[in-house]
């Protein structure tokens, strides 16, 4: 075996190893989103002495009787102040069965980007087979639209997908890379993130996750969904925290989302420091928004004089003029689009959506609010500010004539469908003024201010 293969055992047999060499990947011109080569920081990787240990467990990984199995997977966060940050990913896969859909999926491995404020960087993409070690070449991994999305909107939504050659049983597959994010001057950076601990493909034998941030924050962090053991502070310069277990089931298909496993990472001491954030960029885009639709809501405030058939007006004309895309609100980063791209995409996520219901109701005359908000899928933890606890929107809107406040699920086109399901909601967090801060529902259905001891 060649001596650049990690496995290499003291008495080798010495078979030659299959290369293919990459050559420089040419710049990708939508926004250079993928770059070649990148050299993670030091710890970022999985190093040689650590992989070789990791594909001795091939033997124990094909007795488990799963057609796939993730050997080990290591995330390594580096927050700055409030600014940059990048992600390194190590993956080593065992493949037991190559004809499964596991493993059909693992060879179309595919890392999504949005693309004005991501970049991906290879590191190296390898498959170790028998004595051979075929290195694979990175010009097989293209930035493509994702599957399903529509366009114009999903042109700043990509995938970076490999193009892997046929597996065959018993060959280990190792990928490692980093994404870098691009903050813009329209928005306001934070230092929050979650981070998955179990993957929906396979079961993983050992997990480490490691989150390194800028002195200046006050890093706190939380591991929910799962029994793991407490996660060690590694050290000071720079603080650093680090998770790592193992012998992990396979997790839910939304790895991040309400009930999964997950370890989340805040520097933000308490909500009003969240919500001053969300501010900062909710803000300018719901007033965008609401000029955007200066004409529509005019319009619809002449056809429709009952507050709640106006409502009704709203979702409507949203749900009619917005394709929806299929994004979670966690994968959308909690930040919004501006309007006048929005405008020109005709297609909306989430986050988005819940902004043009919101500018077009206030535009038509309405008084509305926007609030995360969450169900009642695992325990709040209202002493760990972190919007990643919450996976939902909703829209407050004064309906004056009756002399109620009704909240509305935004993603749904009909009121009624809209009104029934926001009231699953559980706990809410004002993001634009008047409504600020943690709030629940009373017996009546109102929000109140949650108390927090």
């Amino acid at each position: 075996m060649g001596s650049n293969d990690p496995r290499q055992r003291p008495a080798a047999t010495g078979r030659p190893t299959v290369v293919r060499r990459a050559s420089a990947l040419p710049l990708v011109p939508l926004l250079a989103a993928l770059a070649l080569p990148a050299s993670p920081p030091v710890g970022a990787a999985y190093d040689d002495s650590s992989l070789r240990a990791i594909c001795f467990n091939a033997e124990r990984a094909s007795e488990m009787g799963e057609p796939l199995v993730l050997l080990a997977h290591k995330t390594v966060c580096d927050f700055a102040s409030y600014g940059p940050r990048t992600f390194d990913e190590h993956w080593v896969w065992f493949v037991a069965d190559p004809r499964s859909t596991a493993a059909d999926e693992l060879r179309r491995f595919a890392v999504p980007l949005e693309v004005r404020y991501e970049q991906l960087f290879f590191d190296r993409c390898r498959i170790f087979r028998g004595a051979d070690t075929l290195s694979v070449d990175p010009h097989g991994f293209l930035l493509q639209p994702i599957d399903g999305w529509p366009e114009p909107g999903a042109f700043f939504f990509r995938e970076v997908r490999a193009a892997l050659p046929e597996l065959r049983a018993g060959d280990i597959v190792e990928f490692a890379y980093r994404v870098s994010n691009r903050w813009s001057d329209r928005r306001a950076p934070s230092a929050w993130d979650a981070f998955p601990i179990r993957h929906p493909l396979a079961p993983t034998l050992e997990r480490q996750i490691i989150v390194a941030h800028n002195p200046v924050l006050k890093g706190r962090i939380r591991v929910i969904g799962d029994d793991r053991p407490p996660v060690r502070h590694m050290g000071v310069s720079p603080p650093r925290f680090e998770l790592h277990t193992g012998d992990l089931p396979a997790g839910q298909a939304d790895a991040t989302g309400p009930g999964a496993a997950r370890m989340l990472f805040t520097a933000s001491t308490n909500w009003w420091d969240v919500q001053r954030m969300l501010g900062f960029n909710y803000g300018p885009a719901l007033l965008g928004a609401t000029q955007l639709f200066t004409s529509a809501g005019d319009s619809l405030s002449v056809r429709h004089r009952g507050s709640r058939e106006r409502l009704a007006a709203v979702l409507a004309h949203v749900d009619r003029e917005w394709t929806p895309l299929p994004q979670s609100l966690t994968a959308a980063s909690y930040y919004p689009s501006d309007a006048g791209e929005l405008n020109a995409q005709r297609v909306a996520g989430p986050l988005d959506r819940a902004m043009l219901v919101a500018g077009l109701a206030r535009a038509a005359h309405m008084q509305a609010s926007l609030f995360l908000a969450r169900t009642a899928a695992e325990p709040f933890l209202p002493d760990f500010a972190v919007p990643h606890q919450f996976d939902r929107l909703a829209v407050q809107v004064d309906l004056l004539e009756e002399g109620v406040k009704v909240l509305i699920d935004p993603l749904r086109g009909r009121l009624e469908d809209a009104v029934g399901a926001a009231e699953e909601y559980t706990h809410f967090l004002g993001c634009v003024p008047p409504w600020e801060g943690l709030y629940e529902r009373d017996a009546s259905g109102a929000l109140v201010p949650l108390a927090l001891e």
